[in-house]
């Protein structure tokens, strides 16, 4: 209600009010994500040959690899897959970050679960249950990957199988490492609430 904050207000450009926190937050990081250019090109970059999917595969393997995949290109803002769409390939980062959104074209209505960049793989999940995608990869910047469709996993399968099972591990290992992090959120959630009744919050 102060006059100061309505007066600095009225002086930015493009603002969204929202009577919902965490998406007024989510506004706010995605903007923070768009407009940052602190982190300087060179640290948002890691070779293909150095993503943590390939972890654990000889040079002969990471080349086999290399030669399945098709480079690509994505524009800042552009999907690398949308919610619903077949799961028909694994992303390997090479510079750029990418979001994690729990929605599908209508960004407005989407919260971000996760922010990946260089060294990270993303769309595993299709591999492993063969379902549809279960959330939309937005370029939070300009990004450079590799693409692993079915085709080339399939014929890593048939010519490189001890690659593709280390893969498969790989990704195992990824998963786990999610479900461990989703448990200690889980774990924190009662102390939280209960500091937040002790302050006169209401719990959800």
């Amino acid at each position: 209600p102060s006059a100061e904050l309505r007066q600095t207000l009225r002086t930015l450009p493009g603002v969204v009010y929202s009577i919902d926190l965490d998406r007024g937050l989510e506004v706010c990081e995605e903007r923070v994500l768009q407009n940052s250019t602190v982190i300087t090109l060179p640290l948002l970059s890691v070779p293909i040959d150095e993503n943590h999917l390939l972890t654990g595969l000889s040079d002969e393997e990471v080349a086999a690899v290399l030669r399945q995949g098709q480079r690509r290109e994505v524009d800042q803002g552009d999907a690398l897959f949308l919610k619903g769409a077949v799961a028909d390939s694994i992303w390997l980062l090479e510079q750029g970050t990418v979001s994690i959104l729990s929605g599908g074209r209508d960004n407005a209505l989407s919260t971000r679960l996760a922010t990946l960049g260089p060294g990270q793989f993303l769309g595993e999940m299709g591999y492993i249950d063969g379902k549809s995608r279960s959330a939309t990869a937005r370029a939070d910047t300009p990004v450079r990957a590799m693409l692993l469709d079915t085709r080339a996993i399939d014929a890593l399968l048939a010519l490189q199988p001890a690659a593709a099972l280390k893969i498969t591990r790989n990704i195992a290992r990824e998963l786990s490492n999610r479900v461990r992090i989703s448990s200690d959120v889980i774990k924190e959630a009662p102390a939280f609430v209960r500091v937040n009744n002790a302050l006169g919050g209401v719990s959800p």
